[in-house]
């Protein structure tokens, strides 16, 4: 519309505008999609309708899309990839709080977990139990039938535990 008034302004402005308003602001991809969409829309239609069709205005219209294509491609990229990350950094925190031969939790898992529940359950006036269970004798039974067993009888304890656990208060860890 500035065009037509005699404003020489390219044509390149509008996708431009849209691309740098995404890489600063960053709004999220469902939202940026839909209104980048319109403005493309209206944009591309005002120079189709208002203006006349030579080349140049072609070649115009084509590069608009192709930076409207690329700036949506960017979007996509770079919600995946945050996406990816987080689910990463999740992911990372699973494993440090994890046993990874019995699957429970480890130490650090229990600190924190038990902190809450211990506050919760202080804040509620609810009862709470805690139980320690030992294997007596497991160093002798390791060094008789070797670590393979040991890590086998770890794990079905693990796994036994774990069973255990089926309330959203229960948990079940590896203490030492």
């Amino acid at each position: 519309l500035a065009r037509l008034h005699g404003a020489n302004l390219p044509a390149i402005i509008a996708p431009v505008f849209i691309t740098a308003v995404f890489l600063i602001g960053r709004p999220p991809l469902r939202l940026w999609l839909p209104v980048s969409g319109l403005l493309m829309v209206v944009d591309v239609a005002a120079q189709v309708l208002l203006l006349d069709s030579d080349s140049t205005t072609r070649f115009d219209l084509m590069l608009q899309l192709l930076l409207y294509l690329i700036a949506a491609l960017a979007a996509y990229y770079l919600e995946y990839s945050i996406r990816v990350a987080w689910l990463k950094m999740r992911m990372l925190e699973a494993v440090a709080r994890t046993d990874p031969l019995t699957g429970v939790l480890n130490r650090r898992g229990f600190d924190e977990c038990f902190e809450g529940l211990y506050h919760a359950a202080e804040l509620d006036q609810r009862p709470m139990a805690l139980i320690l269970v030992d294997l007596d004798h497991f160093k002798p039974l390791n060094d008789h039938y070797g670590h393979d067993y040991g890590d086998a009888c770890l794990q079905a304890v693990g796994q036994m535990l774990r069973q255990f656990a089926t309330h959203p208060g229960d948990l079940s860890a590896r203490f030492g």
